[in-house]
């Protein structure tokens, strides 16, 4: 049972905004009001009971929701893979647990912290860490209006994040999942190359590779570089016999 005091309450410099009670939870009470009848009649009639017997924390909530007529937040629609009403995660050091409730969010035991979903602009899924943790957890970033800056959660099993991001959205909320975003952009890339192949082996009929191959310039390349009846071929032989015939002259 966490419950919420305005103002906090203070010891030394330390400001403590949340009690958190622990009850076995099938420890089991039985209790007669201290309240007079006339008192009783006036105040709360309608609202408490003069006797309670059931669990603990049971009676408690009753009686402080009598007293205080204050609501008391019970967990919602969210079930996790276990089943369960929380996740376990962590909150910078600290290990914990997070309740998604059916209006705000709320991490315990150590730190104490409530985050209503009026309060938050975006959520975004990211997957941390590298080798086999990674594949096995990941961390949801909350990130909050007016410059409440961020609150990030880490270690939470990746078979949670399906069921914790639709119930998220399911309360009008912006989800980001990161991973998601770079395996699309990795899958589009991917096929953007595998048109790309596609096209490099394809040739329309107008225009076949095998029209691009000129025989005649080949030939005539070959001729260039092995006939001797070539162009330039001329010049050597002529220059090879300039030699010969101011031999013979001399002779």
């Amino acid at each position: 049972m966490v419950l919420q005091v305005d103002p906090p309450l203070r010891q030394g410099q330390t400001k403590y905004s949340f009690l958190t009670l622990q009850f076995d939870s099938q420890e089991e009470i039985s209790v007669d009001l201290n309240v007079d009848d006339d008192d009783f009649e006036e105040k709360y009639k309608g609202r408490l009971n003069k006797r309670y017997a059931s669990y603990t924390y049971l009676v408690l909530a009753n009686i402080f929701k009598g007293v205080t007529e204050r609501r008391v937040i019970m967990p919602g629609t969210y079930q996790s893979k276990d089943q369960q009403a929380a996740i376990s995660c962590s909150l910078r050091a600290n290990e914990g647990h997070l309740y998604p409730l059916e209006k705000c969010m709320l991490f315990v035991t150590k730190p104490t912290l409530l985050i209503p979903y009026s309060e938050v602009t975006t959520i975004n899924f990211s997957r941390m860490g590298s080798g086999s943790s990674a594949s096995r957890t990941f961390d949801m970033e909350v990130n909050l209006r007016s410059g409440g800056g961020s609150q990030k959660f880490g270690n939470i099993d990746r078979t949670e994040q399906g069921p914790l991001e639709e119930f998220l959205k399911s309360k009008h909320l912006k989800v980001r999942n990161d991973e998601k975003i770079a395996q699309e952009m990795l899958a589009n890339a991917l096929a953007s190359d595998g048109d790309d192949d596609v096209d490099m082996g394809s040739a329309d009929e107008d225009d076949s590779p095998d029209e691009d191959f000129k025989d005649d310039a080949s030939d005539s390349d070959i001729a260039e570089e092995y006939d001797s009846d070539a162009s330039g071929s001329d010049d050597d032989a002529s220059g090879d016999e300039q030699p010969q015939k101011k031999k013979a002259k001399k002779n």
